[in-house]
């Protein structure tokens, strides 16, 4: 079994293994940086210390405001806000009931999208935290 927190970032429905899952929050005010990249909404001050806040419908290729903040643990001691439209619930679902994600997939969805499962008749995607900011955009934020 598999315990995982499902979101919706614009009309696409997510999931995250819960065990990265920190918390999820409102949203914070967020200070803009000077990154250039598009997902990256910028910095918010969560529990005293910057971390940076991604959008996450903006990923997907649409425009939603989010609603609520999932806060999540990375490696190396790296927490991420990810900025989502809607928190759909914690659910446990059966591991085996997960497929791999399709070889057709590509673009952002290939190296974010770890499996795929379907939740009341509804595909949702289980994503691979590590994958959503790149070292150099882990730079840019360390570097603030």
């Amino acid at each position: 079994m598999l315990d995982i927190l499902v979101f919706r970032a614009g009309a696409q429905l997510c999931a995250l293994p819960l065990l990265v899952v920190l918390e999820t929050m409102r949203p914070l005010p967020t200070q803009p940086t000077n990154d250039g990249h598009h997902l990256n909404l910028g910095l918010s001050l969560i529990r005293g210390k910057p971390c940076p806040v991604v959008d996450m419908a903006r990923l997907f290729g649409s425009l939603a405001n989010p609603t609520r903040i999932v806060l999540i643990k990375l490696p190396l001691a790296r927490k991420v806000a990810l900025a989502v439209t809607a928190v759909e619930g914690v659910f446990r679902i059966p591991s085996s009931s997960l497929m791999q994600k399709p070889p057709l997939v590509t673009g952002a969805d290939r190296d974010l999208t770890e499996s795929i499962g379907i939740l009341d008749g509804e595909l949702f995607k289980v994503l691979q935290a590590g994958a959503l900011l790149s070292d150099q955009e882990w730079s840019l934020v360390e570097n603030k």
